[in-house]
């Protein structure tokens, strides 16, 4: 949860972004939190003319040992953030172990999903070696078949954050009226579920 606050910091130029956050978890409402990426390509992509040029690559964290994560840290400016910040991010060592997975040639029509990381109030930190690595790695990558001429990469990321509910919220709920939420995620404004 730290690395993730960390990294608000980094891009909230409000300052208030880390602190919702974390007033958000401490409820008694939520039992975690966990943040979404839709990844789509937005550069009039086409079955005709799909994305060619640095695909996105995703890692299937069930082949990611905790050993393999390390923390990286990257001049926010230099991506859209705040000057003078770092952002605070995992990334992964080379293991043969790891499976990698490509979606080639999308369109402007479809979008990759996939869990950025989730944390539970019960995580122990002190044991977070042990915990399973619940993210999905992912990153774009020059694919050498890529035919020259071929449209610059240009694609739309959103995040989302959602928290998750705990079983006693959904109950009360479910008690309350007829609003239920399917896993205890509800989507909110400015990328909260």
């Amino acid at each position: 949860m730290e690395d993730y606050k960390n990294n608000l910091k980094a891009y909230d130029f409000s300052g208030q972004a880390a602190k919702e956050v974390q007033k958000k978890f401490d409820s008694d409402q939520v039992c975690g939190v966990m943040v979404i990426n839709f990844w789509r390509p937005i550069g009039g992509y086409t079955k005709e003319n799909p994305l060619r040029s640095k695909p996105l690559a995703v890692c299937d964290p069930a082949f990611v040992a905790n050993g393999d994560t390390v923390h990286t840290a990257l001049d926010a400016k230099s991506i859209g953030g705040l000057k003078g910040k770092q952002t605070d991010q995992m990334a992964l060592k080379y293991s043969p172990q790891q499976q990698w997975y490509y979606y080639p040639n999308m369109t402007d029509d479809e979008v990759l999903v996939f869990k950025q990381f989730e944390v539970w109030k019960d995580d122990s930190m002190d044991k977070r070696e042990a915990l399973p690595v619940r993210g999905v790695f992912h990153t774009a990558f020059v694919d050498p078949n890529t035919p020259e001429g071929s449209l610059h990469v240009k694609v739309l990321n959103v995040v989302y954050k959602c928290s998750l509910e705990s079983e006693k919220r959904r109950t009360q709920q479910k008690k309350n009226g007829p609003h239920q939420h399917r896993f205890g995620l509800k989507m909110g404004q400015n990328g909260e579920c």
